[in-house]
């Protein structure tokens, strides 16, 4: 019996790995891209690209903490769940096959939005789902979210498409070969879904307002009444100072990506870009390896660590700004790369743990709440970042030569 259950968690952990990746892959071939768009358009494209990404991300996710009860009351958590994880990957899929064609600002923004709204809703989803299953497969996700990151480092370099002088078969290559991910992420998790149904336990909690079991098979309510006192009126203490964390690492971490383009070329960024996705793969695995223990510390010692780990990233980013301003001499090779590859890598950890502990200190009856939440905190806090960054970013353009 032990087993059977063991083995069921491995299919669902595959399955949150595997859409990670197909949900996010995408954003990551479309920032990788850069190399493409700084030549063909302008250096600013990456800024505005992410603008049109966080934009819609922002309000697909803020509507949706309004209207997705609604929906899975009418059609039942497993439809609407499988619905929006499953249409997300492939219109992800579909983007991947657009994205090499793009000929003016105006279809790389497209793009942006496409990304934005059902990279955002799926992802979304696909996290709620997981902090149902348990706290570990928050990780999961991010992990998936992460490896999806490390597929432009294996093609640039398997396929040479940073070389300036790439041919447009490589173009073409670098973008479609990984829309296969997402159509594969696609059929399989519709297969776990509505052939296999192997999450059909936690969609009947989902719709009968079941308990979760904890350690003691206490039952508590998973959905209760949320109309008496406000939708996150239950927020208080270390769940605050973990929604801080939330906004403000994602914050600095998409603050500094528009500066990206203007440490040197096209080429350098698209380095940088890439040197910022093996940093966040190399953070998630050592939340895997090294994460809180939540039995002993997470209450009282977890989201002050987090904290302080913030105040370290804000530092390397200040060095990096000081970089681009020509105040500190940075140079283009490998101690810039290795101070993007840290500040990104701690990113990663915070982000992985700082999701993790939210499920476990969050009251049972509120996990999904609190994650649509956390997930609204990282698409609008990017989005609020780049609302600051992109006037200085138009300032530097302006006096670049």
């Amino acid at each position: 019996m032990v087993q059977g259950v063991a083995l069921k968690l491995e299919w669902e952990q595959l399955s949150f790995v595997l859409c990670g990746i197909g949900l996010n892959v995408t954003f990551a071939i479309y920032l990788a891209y850069i190399k493409e768009y700084g030549v063909l358009f302008s250096r600013d494209v990456l800024g505005w690209s992410n603008v049109s990404i966080y934009v819609a991300a922002s309000t697909v996710v803020g509507i949706s903490a309004f209207t997705d009860q609604y929906a899975i009351n009418r059609v039942g958590s497993k439809t609407a769940y499988g619905l929006w994880i499953g249409l997300g990957l492939f219109v992800m899929g579909v983007t991947l096959l657009c994205i090499p064609i793009a000929t003016s600002t105006s279809h790389v923004y497209t793009f942006g939005v496409l990304i934005g709204t059902f990279e955002g809703k799926g992802l979304n989803t696909l996290m709620q789902l997981a902090a149902i299953v348990e706290a570990e497969a928050t990780k999961y996700v991010n992990t998936g979210f992460t490896i999806a990151q490390i597929v432009p480092i294996g093609l640039s370099v398997a396929l040479g498409f940073h070389d300036a002088h790439a041919s447009r078969t490589v173009d073409l290559a670098f973008a479609w070969i990984p829309s296969f991910l997402c159509f594969f992420a696609m059929a399989l998790f519709s297969a776990l879904v509505f052939v296999g149904r192997r999450f059909d336990e936690y969609f009947v909690r989902l719709d009968t307002n079941e308990a979760v079991r904890g350690p003691s098979n206490a039952r508590i309510p998973l959905l209760a009444e949320r109309c008496d006192t406000g939708k996150f009126a239950w927020v208080s203490g270390p769940l605050i100072v973990c929604a801080v964390v939330q906004f403000v690492t994602h914050a600095m971490s998409m603050f500094l990506m528009p500066f990206l383009t203007y440490f040197g070329n096209a080429e350098l960024a698209h380095i940088l870009v890439l040197t910022r996705f093996g940093g966040e793969m190399v953070g998630r695995i050592a939340s895997h390896q090294w994460g809180f223990s939540f039995s002993t510390c997470v209450k009282d010692h977890g989201p002050l660590i987090l904290s302080c780990l913030v105040f370290f990233r804000f530092i390397a980013l200040v060095v990096l700004l000081l970089g681009v301003c020509n105040v500190v001499n940075l140079g283009q090779g490998i101690f810039l790369q290795s101070l993007v590859g840290f500040f990104y890598f701690l990113f990663a950890w915070t982000h992985s743990e700082v999701m993790a502990i939210s499920v476990e200190l969050a009251p049972k009856d509120k996990v999904t709440d609190f994650m649509q939440g956390m997930m609204f905190l990282c698409f609008s806090s990017q989005l609020l970042s780049l609302a600051v960054a992109l006037p200085i970013v138009q300032k530097l353009d302006m006096q670049s030569p």
